[in-house]
């Protein structure tokens, strides 16, 4: 159990001196590259949809070689572009990182449903103690495998605040956000849920109504 663990752990760390090194070789090829807007039409795409599939569909040293792939296959064609070598020169290139800023996953046990913190301190196995006996959890939290680091199962969070601060930046959001509001009112006639007799009465912690304020916000809880 000791040695695998080693074994992780060691895995973690050449993963992350190679991205490091892989961070350096994207400031040196794309040096005067600022902005995904200027590029052409077909490299934006490229971008796109490569970053798109590495984050949904791939992991590890899959994404690199990807990369590399349409890397030759640009250079093959006497294409003078190419993509960043590493996963975060592209999520940074595609704009990503303004859409991830703030997400953290954890990794989550699937048998007593504990989150751990996705680093190279996480234990191999889930280590909480099962209510009322003396013994552990015991569950394997990565995925089988001579050291792999690929968890079972992962826990997301995403701040509300700081996604928030992502949508207000957006272009028209804050009006869009009170547009709801702006449409026709005509007594006793109900054009959406909002237009119910309580929302007229909803008051906020200093006792002003909820539809009088601007940049009103509410959050809500669906459950199928």
């Amino acid at each position: 159990m000791f040695g695998n663990e080693v074994n992780a752990f060691y895995v973690i760390d050449s993963l992350e001196d190679e991205e490091s090194e892989n961070e350096m070789t994207d400031d040196k090829i794309n040096d005067s590259l600022k902005s995904i807007l200027e590029l052409n039409l077909l490299h934006r795409f490229i971008v796109i949809s490569v970053a798109l599939f590495v984050t949904l569909y791939i992991i590890d040293k899959g994404a690199v070689i990807l990369i590399a792939i349409f890397n030759k296959i640009l250079r093959f064609l006497f294409d003078p572009f190419c993509l960043p070598v590493s996963v975060s020169g592209l999520k940074r290139l595609a704009k990503f990182n303004a859409l991830t800023n703030g997400i953290k996953k954890y990794i989550n046990c699937s048998k007593c449903h504990i989150i751990y913190e996705n680093n190279n301190t996480s234990p191999i196995c889930c280590t909480l103690p099962v209510f009322g006996k003396h013994s552990l959890c015991g569950n394997s939290l990565f995925k089988t495998g001579f050291g792999s680091i690929v968890p079972k199962k992962t826990f997301v969070f995403h701040s509300v605040k700081k996604a928030l601060k992502t949508f207000f930046q957006c272009p028209n959001f804050e009006n869009n956000i009170n547009s709801w509001n702006c449409g026709p009112k005509i007594e006793n006639t109900l054009f959406d849920v909002y237009d119910e007799t309580m929302w007229n009465e909803l008051v906020d912690v200093d006792g002003i109504l909820f539809l009088d304020t601007a940049r009103s916000l509410m959050l809500t809880l669906n459950i199928d």
